[in-house]
């Protein structure tokens, strides 16, 4: 779910459908304290748990393509 989300914002063509930088970081710090928290349960990067890795790759490469954008 978390991936298929983030890879339509990452195809967003409007500035309106993207998520701002500080709204990328806010998301990458909120995903490490998911994981820490599902992590005592055994639950993160399992087939049915939280893909703390995959979701944080998704969230770096969404900021440095806006990054890679805003310098263009």
């Amino acid at each position: 779910c978390w991936l298929v989300a983030l890879q339509n914002v990452s195809a967003a063509r409007s500035d309106e459908d993207r998520l701002r930088e500080e709204h990328i970081v806010h998301l990458q710090t909120s995903v490490v304290q998911w994981a820490d928290a599902l992590a005592k349960f055994g639950l993160v990067d399992y087939e049915m748990g939280f893909w703390e890795t995959d979701i944080m790759d998704s969230l770096d490469s969404i900021l440095k393509t806006q990054r890679t954008e805003t310098t263009s």
